[in-house]
């Protein structure tokens, strides 16, 4: 592996990465205020996306996997909890435990919030001319792993 990168092509990755991470940050907080249903944050919509994708979870695994600190998202599934969007139930295997749920309004919700965001990701990949689709998938399913990687190895 070649090791050397000229600086103007490094300056220009940090550029394009910075971006990307800017512009997918707005754009889920784009679907939290546009799509059906009440305007939610971005975070909070990291969070539901846990929760739809994996069931019912406690507190801490919400925070996991949203990137979250446990107490800001406490606070959040407070709202949420009071927006009639999740509800919190006991654990079955642990007495102690609270597991986070959505409810029937907060599952549409996020239906509704998932139909945009992917009709942006395919108008998106419309963009691309069909024979290079494959590649860009390839490689950014691949900047995904390394930078999962890089985190894991922090």
């Amino acid at each position: 592996m070649d090791d050397q990168i000229d600086p103007e092509m490094e300056d220009a990755w940090a550029e394009a990465c910075n971006g990307i991470y800017r512009v997918l940050k707005r754009g889920r907080g784009a679907v939290g205020r546009r799509a059906g249903g009440s305007a939610i944050s971005e975070a909070q919509v990291a969070m539901l996306e846990s929760v739809a994708h994996r069931g019912p979870l406690q507190v801490g695994e919400i925070a996991t996997h949203a990137g979250l600190a446990q107490p800001t998202v406490t606070r959040m599934l407070n709202t949420l909890q009071r927006d009639a969007i999740i509800r919190r139930l006991p654990s079955p295997h642990d007495e102690r435990a609270v597991l986070v749920e959505l409810t029937d309004e907060g599952r549409e919700l996020w239906q509704q919030k998932r139909e945009l965001l992917r009709f942006w990701q395919r108008d998106a990949l419309l963009r691309f001319p069909a024979e290079q689709r494959s590649e860009v998938v390839s490689m950014l399913a691949t900047l995904v792993d390394i930078i999962e990687d890089q985190i894991a190895d922090r």
